[in-house]
């Protein structure tokens, strides 16, 4: 007989140390997950160097490196992508150009004139 495995966990079945007392009428977050795409503007090596290997992932093209991702928080990738050092171009959502140009101002009100 072999041996039984445990039943592997889906994104909507949480385990019991995280479940709170009230129901979140959220769906469960991998539900609520955006797609972004990202065209990097260098080659395929430089993407992986400055990036974190679990960020998403990377396809090389003719004028760059196109990233595509999925995550919950637009602050969080927008940050993610401000610190790089070369240039991208935002394919979508839409939202994340606006998110970048909030942090863009921030940033310049935090420096002063």
């Amino acid at each position: 007989m072999a041996p039984e495995h445990p039943r592997p966990l889906s994104c909507a079945t949480r385990p019991w140390w995280s479940q709170s007392r009230r129901p979140s009428r959220r769906p469960p977050s991998c539900h609520a997950r955006r797609r972004w795409r990202v065209l990097l503007k260098c080659d395929l090596a430089r993407a992986a160097e400055e990036l974190d290997s679990g960020i998403g992932l990377l396809e090389p093209l003719e004028e760059g490196v196109l990233l595509r991702t999925r995550t919950d928080s637009m602050g969080w990738f927008a940050r993610q992508l401000v610190k790089l050092p070369f240039e991208f171009q935002v394919r979508e959502p839409e939202a994340l150009r606006e998110e970048i140009r909030t942090c863009a101002e921030r940033l310049l009100k935090w420096v002063g004139p």
